[in-house]
């Protein structure tokens, strides 16, 4: 095998290993999602509370979300049964 056969076979190699371990990136992405201004930050995990709100115009940055209570970002009530609905997954595209 001459060095151009050589090469060739390492990038296909290389180009593989880089298709197949793209899925596995992008969940590992997908853990939480942020939203950022000049002036503020909000983190969202993947079940849709906030974990995270941070005023990032001065340092340090001040955090107004406690670690031990992430809030949902969204919950819905029903009146009738008088019972919150709180997220279990969000999306974000």
């Amino acid at each position: 095998m001459n060095t151009i056969q050589y090469a060739s076979v390492k990038v296909k190699r290389i180009a593989l290993l880089v298709l197949f371990s793209f899925p596995f990136l992008s969940i590992i992405s997908c853990t939480q999602s942020d939203f950022t201004t000049y002036y503020f930050k909000i983190t969202i995990d993947k079940k849709g509370y906030i974990t995270s709100m941070q005023n990032i115009s001065a340092t340090p940055n001040r955090e107004f979300s406690p670690a031990d209570k992430p809030s949902p970002l969204l919950s819905l009530y029903d009146s009738n049964k008088k019972v919150y609905y709180e997220p279990v997954k969000a999306d974000f595209n």
